[in-house]
């Protein structure tokens, strides 16, 4: 009778510790950098939130969509570019964009090429909650996109 009251014991311990594990896990596996797929990153389009250090009033006016093609297409506030991508286990690599020509405000103009910018300098993307984060080979963040809904898309 001792020995079963001990078992029953010993397997509520373990089922505790086991609980604690599971609760932890989200986090530990959210703190992890695990590479992102072009599943995630293609087949929706990206709204800009925030450009970090660079900034813009126009965020909400651009859009990013990653194709499954290697393809990227940027619809900035002005202009739109378009050019390729590089995704791997080590990270992204955007190349050089081609892009139209329009004329706009000075402003509108340095939110493009800071944007331009902050492209060239992303080395990881991490999408977490629907947003998906930018980041420099030093780990800072340079911009972050929500994913738009259909109707913010058109």
């Amino acid at each position: 009778m001792k020995s079963m009251v001990a078992f029953a014991f010993f397997m509520l311990f373990l089922a505790g510790i086991a609980l604690v594990n599971l609760r932890n896990m989200g986090a530990q596996k959210a703190a992890l950098n695990i590479p992102v797929t072009k599943a995630e990153l293609a087949g929706r389009d990206w709204r800009l939130q925030d450009l970090g250090a660079a900034g813009s009033g126009h965020a909400s006016d651009v859009r990013i969509a990653f194709q499954e093609d290697d393809r990227l297409t940027v619809a900035g506030p002005c202009n739109r570019f378009n050019g390729q991508y590089e995704l791997s286990d080590r990270g992204i690599r955007v190349h050089a964009l081609a892009g139209t020509r329009r004329a706009c405000s000075n402003e509108v103009m340095q939110a493009e090429t800071s944007l331009l910018a902050v492209l060239a300098d992303t080395s990881s993307v991490h999408i977490r909650d629907n947003a998906l984060r930018l980041q420099a080979a030093d780990g800072q963040s340079l911009a972050t996109f929500v994913a738009a809904t259909n109707n913010e898309g058109e």
